[in-house]
This record gives C-alpha cells, sequence and structure tokens, in this order.
C-alpha cells in the first residue's frame, strides 16, 4: 500500500530531487507550491525525507526532516470548546482519517479521488484554499452515504473566516461517523461462501 507525501516549498522552486527512508523517489506540483511523491507505506508511519528543490536559476536549496503519518485511524477529538487551542497536528490527524476511510472505501470497490495530503509543521501557515480542500474531500468521502448526524460541510473558506471550535467539531465528528459506518460493516461482513463453526448450511 502506498501512501502520498506532500511539502510546501516556495512559489519559484521549478524542480525538486528527493529521496525517502533512502530511496529516490519522483516528487511532482499536485497544487501552488506544493509538491508530492507517492511512497511505500511504513509500518510505522516514519518517513525521512532528503530534498533538493531548484529555482528558475538553477539555485538548489536542500532539506532534511523527519514526518510521521500515521499508517491508521486515529481516535478524533470531538469534544472541542472555546477554550481550546487548535494545533498544526490536530489537522494532521483529520488530514489522516481522511486518508484512511478512503482506503477503507476501496474494501466495498469504492474508488475514492481525494486531493493532495500536507503534512504541516509548526511553521506550516494555514490557507482558506487548504480548509476548502479539506472539506471537500470529506464531502467526498460521504458521496456513497450520508450517516445520520451528518453537518454539512464549508466548502465557501474565505481568507479572513475565523475558524471556530464549532468547525473542528464538524470535521471530525463527520469523519467518526463515516468510520463507524464502514468499519462496522466491516466487521460484520461475512463473505460469500464461507460458513461459520456450529453454523448448519442451508
Amino acid at each position: 500500500m502506498n501512501r502520498q507525501l506532500s511539502v510546501e516549498l516556495q512559489p519559484n522552486i521549478v524542480y525538486v530531487y528527493g529521496k525517502v527512508n533512502g530511496k529516490e523517489v519522483p516528487w511532482k506540483l499536485s497544487a501552488p507550491r506544493i509538491w508530492s511523491a507517492v511512497v511505500d507505506k511504513t509500518p510505522d508511519g516514519i518517513y525521512k525525507l532528503e530534498i533538493t528543490a531548484y529555482n528558475a536559476a538553477g539555485t538548489q536549496t536542500h532539506y532534511e526532516l523527519t514526518t510521521y503519518a500515521s499508517p491508521g485511524w486515529t481516535d478524533p477529538k470531538t469534544d472541542w470548546t472555546y477554550k481550546d487551542y487548535y494545533n498544526f497536528w490536530d489537522l494532521n490527524r483529520v488530514e489522516n482519517n481522511v486518508i484512511y476511510i478512503s482506503e477503507l472505501l476501496t474494501l466495498f470497490d469504492e474508488k475514492v479521488d481525494i486531493e493532495t495530503y500536507i503534512e504541516r509543521s509548526i511553521d506550516t501557515i494555514e490557507f482558506a484554499e487548504s480548509l476548502n480542500r479539506i472539506e471537500k474531500n470529506i464531502d467526498i468521502l460521504a458521496t456513497r452515504y450520508k450517516p445520520s448526524g451528518w453537518q454539512e460541510s464549508k466548502l465557501d473558506w474565505q481568507y479572513d473566516d475565523s475558524f471556530s471550535y464549532e468547525d473542528a467539531n464538524r470535521l471530525e465528528r463527520n469523519l467518526e461517523l463515516l468510520y463507524k459506518h464502514y468499519r462496522g460493516n466491516l466487521d460484520s461482513y461475512k463473505y460469500c461462501g464461507m460458513i461459520n463453526v456450529g453454523e448448519e448450511a442451508i
């Protein structure tokens, strides 16, 4: 199984060469400022990136960083209040769970095309288009089925909109509803032709 990793670089970058966990991988521009690579998923979710970025003048900048992308579902926080502080790792958790549910849907023969995943750090600046992308991705996951209790996504974020605890709860609760629905169906699914021990065959 694969994992898409993304980094945000300066807008004047025209080419990126790099390795992930010592293996050379191709990088491509997947959105303005966002360079992405598809790599083999690691069991521990740890990825060591060595990147050389080139601008149009040929000047190069080298980056080395280690990032963590959870290999599975991460329990969401669904009890945000106005007293809480929202951190970069909270949106990373949301992004990770979007990826997880998209992979879960493939087990139901459902192909889901979601947009670029961004691994944030303390230096990342969030933009309205990123929040629109996240909300759109969650909406795409619900194309097949919207569970009871679903809250409609906000798809029109503007640069001066404030992100509140209610928004944080909506993102995580919607994902949790999808997770419980599909995970529950998967756990109770009986494959055709399977007979449990002690069960009479008809």
